[in-house]
């Protein structure tokens, strides 16, 4: 089984899924969280630092930085930049996430693919990278989580609360506004698809709900 948590930052993913995990354990069942995004996963990770040690002062280092939005602008690094994030994306959702179901466990994931669509379309706007056979491969490997949630939160909230947990890299307004425009369009984040939270309900309402729809699923 695979559930999956989308939306703002600061809307209580985290904590809806450390509450999940906690009620799933005591109900006696296996589980492992992930979080993930494109360009963060394990492998890729991984390769970038092994780059930063060989190249050192060629590569920018993490977070935003006119060196680091210079390199990945240009058309040449970021695609090569995308393939291989997506690459890694394959091995991590294709293989890793459906290991880890057939072997019992239930896989709660912190983001999933339509929360990378999405980073990809804001990080690189001069890029199509939905039509780069590496993403349509990753599409048709990654498994169709059993419960998706969307949880949503006005911006400025989602700033006090990045501040309050002193986020290394936030978001600025403006994109936190491009990505609540996304997450609210059923388009993009289809209704059919994902559960909407209001992140500004109390902790222990959005928990039951949550529970409530993952115990209906295990059913």
């Amino acid at each position: 089984m695979i559930i999956t948590f989308s939306g703002m930052d600061g809307a209580g993913k985290s904590s809806q899924i450390e509450l999940l995990i906690k009620r799933l354990n005591e109900e006696g069942y296996s589980t492992t969280k992930i979080w993930s995004r494109g360009g963060y996963t394990p492998g890729f990770v991984l390769l970038k630092s092994l780059l930063r040690k060989i190249m050192r002062k060629s590569v920018p280092p993490s977070g935003r930085s006119a060196e680091r939005t210079r390199l990945i602008t240009n058309p040449r690094m970021s695609r090569l930049w995308l393939a291989l994030a997506i690459a890694d994306m394959i091995l991590l959702y294709g293989i890793k996430f459906r290991i880890q179901s057939l072997l019992g466990k239930i896989v709660i994931c912190d983001r999933y693919l339509d929360d990378t669509r999405l980073d990809f379309a804001l990080n690189f706007p001069h890029v199509q990278s939905e039509k780069m056979w590496l993403w349509k491969l990753l599409q048709w490997s990654t498994p169709k989580p059993n419960v998706s949630f969307l949880l949503l939160l006005p911006v400025k909230i989602s700033i006090e609360r990045s501040k309050v947990k002193n986020e290394p890299f936030p978001d600025d307004e403006v994109t936190l506004v491009d990505r609540l425009n996304a997450y609210s369009d059923s388009r993009i984040f289809l209704r059919s698809r994902y559960i909407l939270i209001d992140g500004n309900d109390s902790i222990n309402d959005i928990s039951t709900d949550i529970n409530d729809k993952v115990f209906e699923c295990l059913k």
